[in-house]
């Protein structure tokens, strides 16, 4: 970002730039960035300011640098939509496991959701999973890819937020479940740009299991 100090005296330009400078100083933590060009939806980035160059004359030209961890720019709106009943559940196995294992015979999922990435590249979505439910897996069929969530029983009005972009598993209670995650095995799933198929899947759930997918579109 660039941009000029121009003010009607050298003072209040100095004066100027010294606010600028002790501004940016206090922007050291994480920082959005928004904008929306002629033509297109309004998007967003996240990214940290890494130094600023004051240089010139009289009037002052200013460059901001600003480091950008994900390089994708995100729709300002967050999508969310919730899924609706599947055709049943009971598929996987409850771990730890006893060999030998009886695999579940149900051949459903218990709840499913198509929602649409408008952007043209992957997006990380948040995944909140209400209970009931049972050793719960999220499955995104139009990619091939599952997280399955091991020895987790929820259940009514209890709920897990699996956020992709952090990497993160936490429940409504603020309790790191990370280590529920099953490894090797689990992809943390990324939403492709077009429709998306997902599902909800348990060893075992009842009425009023329920998902509910956050996302933002994405753009390369």
């Amino acid at each position: 970002m660039s941009g000029k100090v121009v003010a009607e005296t050298a003072a209040a330009r100095n004066l100027a730039v010294v606010q600028l400078q002790r501004a940016l100083r206090g922007l050291r933590s994480d920082l959005t960035m928004k904008s929306q060009a002629s033509g297109l939806p309004a998007m967003q980035a996240g990214g940290r300011i890494e130094s600023i160059r004051v240089t010139g004359g009289y009037v002052k030209e200013f460059q901001i640098s600003i480091v950008c961890a994900d390089p994708r720019m995100y729709s300002q709106v967050l999508n969310s939509l919730t899924g609706t009943a599947g055709s049943g559940s009971g598929l996987g196995v409850a771990w730890p496991v006893v060999w030998p294992a009886v695999w579940g015979g149900g051949s459903g999922a218990d709840q499913v959701v198509s929602v649409v990435n408008v952007g043209n590249i992957e997006s990380p979505p948040l995944f909140r999973v209400h209970g009931p439910v049972t050793n719960p897996e999220i499955r995104n069929t139009t990619t091939g890819t599952s997280i399955w969530i091991d020895n987790l029983v929820l259940a009514v009005g209890a709920y897990i937020d699996v956020d992709v972009a952090n990497v993160t598993v936490v429940s409504n209670l603020g309790v790191n479940l990370y280590d529920r995650v099953r490894f090797p095995g689990s992809i943390w799933s990324l939403l492709a740009p077009g429709t998306n198929n997902l599902e909800l899947r348990a060893t075992a759930s009842s009425s009023g299991v329920q998902l509910t997918v956050y996302w933002r579109d994405a753009w390369a």
